[in-house]
């Protein structure tokens, strides 16, 4: 009895298609599976190969980043002109005083490769200990409204979407509840330090760093640097020559902000 059933068994078997044999044994998990050794005989191959790979990028990039001069400056501590506090201190304290100047001078001479300097000058900034990627905080936007369509019936700036959460989509300090433009945690943590840089006169004292009139500004290219789905996504309402004129008394700036909107 028991040969029979086990020869009709192996009949069954070999009556099934090659997909029905290879169902049949995932499904009772006998099928083959591969399983790595990670020994040391195994892996110097991947191991060579990909350093001989990085080899060749940073290679690429020192040879792309050696026709170029870099200068950083972290001025989180800079002494602040005219005072004996550093940034820190001096905005904690002394807010309403005005703001902190400080002044960093690069001396560019044929030891530091001058030659370098002869060519377009880009200005980065960075921040520290700032979680940009948080999603409460990404979220915090009206997309509506940023391209210029988050209006009411009158065509003025309406209330922005719930997603801007409070305490930053309205302002009633003035008695009246106007809608915050542009709102969200985004737009009021806009990075307020103005950089700019100077190049000193020809016939001037080298050694008179801090006289003004040593030094002639450069002017900044300030167009040009938004991607092109970014200026499809963002929009003002009006054109910027109108933008007070249309805004001034109807929106209220973040909470954070120095300036007005049209400044």
């Amino acid at each position: 009895m028991g040969d029979r059933n086990e020869t009709a068994d192996m009949e069954g078997e070999e009556r099934k298609t090659w997909l029905g044999r290879v169902k049949e044994s995932y499904q009772r998990q006998t099928s083959g599976v591969w399983r790595p050794e990670y020994t040391v005989h195994t892996m110097w191959g991947p191991f060579l190969v990909m350093g001989c790979v990085m080899l060749v990028l940073g290679g690429g990039l020192l040879y792309v980043q050696g026709g170029y001069n870099e200068v950083e400056w972290d001025y989180t501590d800079c002494t602040c002109e005219g005072t004996d506090k550093n940034a820190t201190d001096y905005l904690q304290t002394s807010k309403a005083s005005g703001p902190c100047k400080c002044t960093k001078v690069v001396n560019i001479t044929e030891d530091n490769n001058q030659a370098k300097w002869d060519r377009d000058i880009l200005l980065y900034y960075g921040l520290d200990n700032f979680h940009q990627n948080h999603r409460q905080y990404a979220d915090s936007r009206d997309d509506k409204q940023l391209n210029g369509g988050r209006l009411n019936s009158d065509g003025d700036p309406d209330i922005p979407f719930s997603d801007c959460e409070d305490p930053h989509n309205n302002d009633n300090s003035s008695g009246e509840t106007l809608p915050i433009v542009p709102c969200g945690s985004i737009a009021n943590s806009l990075f307020n330090d103005n950089v700019k840089l100077f190049v000193q006169k020809d016939n001037s004292n080298e050694w008179d760093w801090y006289n003004p009139d040593n030094w002639n500004e450069v002017s900044l290219l300030r167009t040009g640097i938004a991607m092109p789905f970014d200026k499809k996504r963002f929009n003002n309402p009006v054109n910027d020559m109108e933008l007070k004129k249309m805004l001034e008394n109807k929106i209220a700036k973040p909470r954070d902000w120095t300036k007005q909107l049209w400044e």
